[in-house]
């Protein structure tokens, strides 16, 4: 963001204060901040994308509470392991499960059987 945006934005400044050479660069600036979120937006949908097509076929992606109940654990006990190896972020709070991993990490833990 720039200084003078983020300046107008944390003060009261009144808009119709402004003359029009202070709006056009206002308005610039502001066009400026919607392509770069725009952009961060296309990343993150991009990002999630590729997270999505990682999930093999067939797969199956759950929430928290479904992956619990197949592991026979409480939430909390999956919230505490953030490198379980059938986790799966989406995005950053966006946290899936997949059904095909746990059933992998559930039989390695039992010695495949």
């Amino acid at each position: 963001m720039t200084a003078a945006l983020a300046a107008l934005l944390g003060s009261a400044t009144d808009l119709a204060a402004l003359d029009t050479v202070a709006l056009g660069v206002l308005l610039g600036e502001c066009t400026v901040e919607q392509g770069r979120i725009e952009v961060a937006r296309r990343l993150l949908e991009d990002e999630m994308q590729r997270r999505l097509n990682q999930t093999p076929r067939g797969d199956r992606l759950v929430k928290i509470a479904e992956a619990a109940a197949r592991l026979d654990v409480t939430e909390d006990w999956i919230h505490r392991r953030p490198d379980l190896p059938f986790r799966v972020e989406l995005s950053p709070g966006v946290v899936r499960f997949s059904l095909d991993g746990i059933d992998r990490y559930q039989a390695e833990r039992q010695g495949g059987r």
